[in-house]
């Protein structure tokens, strides 16, 4: 018998949840073929790849206008504030270096993963 176990994203990938690898040790002992994937690291994978960072990059002029716009009718709390300041000082220099950083420690990151002997 075939299962695949998946583990949900929202998790903090500095907490590793440990239930899935103990049940699929557990499965695999028993007999069963199992698959186990981690959605989560899935996710911030693709949520920290260039595209997706330029997908984000294309709607900060809609979030910045909202946040201004939102600052005529009410005033804004200290974490909307904050939030509109940044929104108003990113540019695209500071974009193109945040991806470039980005990419370098994902190919850092697989490279070590790929090594790895628990790979």
């Amino acid at each position: 018998m075939k299962v695949l176990l998946l583990f949900p994203p929202e998790w903090l990938p500095t907490e590793p949840y440990l239930s899935l690898p103990i049940l699929t040790a557990v499965l695999r002992s028993a007999g069963y073929e199992v698959i186990q994937k981690d959605i989560n690291v899935l996710m911030y994978d693709m949520m920290l790849s260039a595209p997706f960072l330029r997908h984000i990059q294309k709607r900060i002029p809609h979030a910045r206008a909202y946040y201004q716009q939102r600052s005529t009718v009410q005033s804004l709390n200290e974490e909307y504030q904050r939030l509109l300041n940044m929104l108003c000082n990113c540019n695209e220099e500071q974009f193109t270096h945040l991806i470039e950083d980005v990419e370098k420690a994902r190919r850092i990151l697989k490279s070590v993963v790929s090594t790895s002997p628990l790979s």
